[in-house]
């Protein structure tokens, strides 16, 4: 049997959330992903009660379906990388990450399509330079 864990995300949001943004700047994502987790199965979204012959009458409040929240994310989530194991070619293959100084992401958050479109750009750039130069290419670090 699966048990609850002692706090969750909305816990921590409904404790801390206010204070924090006071003194942090959000974009309008972040902020509304905050806000739907805080309400995620609340009566501030709505319900409705279960009923068995019994007698017993359970409430049921809406979720938010925001897939950034755990609670409505996490079944979305597993079945898209479910579905993306298929694509996985049986290779031996190497996982690149492109990171960017701190000090950008001031800029990504309120440029994100010119950012993003940018760093993909120079990213696939690095690759197929560093493909292309044979002094580099097959060898390994590790």
């Amino acid at each position: 049997m699966l048990t609850r864990p002692h706090f969750e995300v909305q816990d921590i949001l409904a404790h801390s959330f206010d204070g924090f943004r006071l003194n942090n700047q959000l974009d309008k994502d972040q902020y509304k992903a905050a806000n739907d987790i805080l309400r995620c199965r609340t009566a501030v979204l709505g319900g409705h009660s279960d009923s068995c012959a019994c007698g017993y009458t359970r409430i049921s409040y809406n979720s938010c379906r925001n897939r950034s929240c755990p609670k409505c994310g996490s079944l979305k989530r597993e079945a898209w990388i479910e579905g993306r194991l298929c694509n996985i070619l049986d290779v031996r293959h190497f996982h690149a990450v492109f990171t960017v100084p701190s000090a950008f992401n001031a800029l990504a958050l309120a440029n994100k399509d010119v950012f993003y479109n940018l760093l993909f750009k120079v990213s696939t750039e690095t690759v197929k330079a560093l493909a292309a130069d044979k002094s580099i290419l097959g060898r390994c670090r590790g």
